[in-house]
């Protein structure tokens, strides 16, 4: 039986908001890809012990790298930087976007399909089936679009990558064919609450959003979890007309 591979993906930035913002210039998507994902009870442990260490009861429940003490985010980012992951991130400069490209929907739902075609032809020739779970989507028009998005994404990688019958959306299960690979695709939305690899995600987010808008504001971050970057991609929408 083919082993699992769990991307788990978050976002960076206001995709609504185009004002000359100094700490919000981009938007950013990120995934981290784990294969064994065993390793994320240990964030658990992790939080009893900073529990107790620092006798503040909520951390841990869940981690939020924005929310939490910076000791907090050493000690996690310090976990995830000896644990096998993958991260990718694609970076939108909004300051540079053409006018047809600022509507929130629009942006965010871009953002995503360039992502995943870039991702998931990783996973090329093995037929593992992978489990894509973004962070909870706050509108349902953002929902819609994303399933629109992804949808895109597959059908490019299709065309691209010598793939056929592909779909995926949020819910949804398609099958892709990488050659003469398999490769299940289901997509959901997750809460940080249930699925500890949107806690990862989100705190490699935060080093790499750091690097972009605040790059004196804690290097330290970004450094524990360089080599698990795989590609962190600055990108260029091309225009709708």
């Amino acid at each position: 039986m083919a082993k699992t591979m769990h991307l788990f993906g978050d976002e960076s930035g206001n995709p609504g908001d185009f004002g000359d913002l100094p700490d919000d210039r981009h938007f950013m998507v990120a995934t981290a890809t784990i294969g064994d994902d065993s390793w994320l009870s240990e964030l658990d442990q992790l939080a009893l012990e900073l529990q107790q260490r620092l006798n503040v009861p909520t951390i841990g429940a869940p981690f939020h790298a924005s929310n939490d003490r910076r000791d907090v985010v050493r000690e996690v980012l310090t976990l995830v930087s000896e644990r096998p992951i993958r991260v990718d991130a694609t970076i939108i400069d909004k300051r540079q976007l053409a006018p047809e490209w600022r509507e929130r929907h629009l942006l965010y739902a871009a953002a995503w399909e360039s992502h995943l075609v870039h991702v998931l032809p990783q996973f090329h020739p093995q037929p593992y089936p992978v489990d894509v779970v973004v962070a909870s989507i706050g509108t349902a028009r953002e929902l819609k679009t994303f399933k629109e998005g992804a949808d895109r994404a597959v059908a490019q990688a299709e065309r691209e990558a010598g793939t056929y019958s592909a779909v995926l959306g949020l819910g949804m299960i398609g099958r892709m064919m990488l050659d003469t690979a398999a490769m299940v695709v289901r997509g959901r939305a997750g809460s940080p609450n249930a699925d500890r690899g949107l806690q990862i995600v989100d705190y490699c987010l935060w080093a790499i959003h750091r690097r972009w808008e605040r790059p004196a504001e804690a290097p330290w971050a970004y450094e524990l979890i360089a080599h698990h970057v795989a590609s962190e991609r600055l990108i260029t929408l091309p225009s709708r007309n």
